[in-house]
């Protein structure tokens, strides 16, 4: 699995980093990876739509998500 830095968000006067995270060649899936402080957490294989997983990730950095709350808001965003 690789990642990719996606970007930063400033939260409480600490960085929050998103990865895009990527498995497989022939028929990649795309995932999730967040960052920030002592906390972290990856989530793989949430999509094969890579334009989809890269649309969450702004919408995580924007709102400067937390690893806490990755899980919630992931979970969210396959519902809709």
């Amino acid at each position: 699995m690789e990642a990719f830095f996606f970007g930063s968000a400033d939260c409480l006067g600490k960085t929050i980093y998103y990865y895009l995270l990527q498995s497989g060649v022939c028929h990649p899936h795309y995932g999730i990876k967040v960052l920030f402080g002592d906390e972290n957490v990856a989530i793989p294989k949430i999509s094969t739509r890579k334009e989809s997983v890269c649309a969450l990730l702004e919408q995580m950095l924007q709102g400067a998500v937390t690893p806490v709350t990755v899980s919630d808001v992931i979970e969210d965003w396959l519902g809709e």
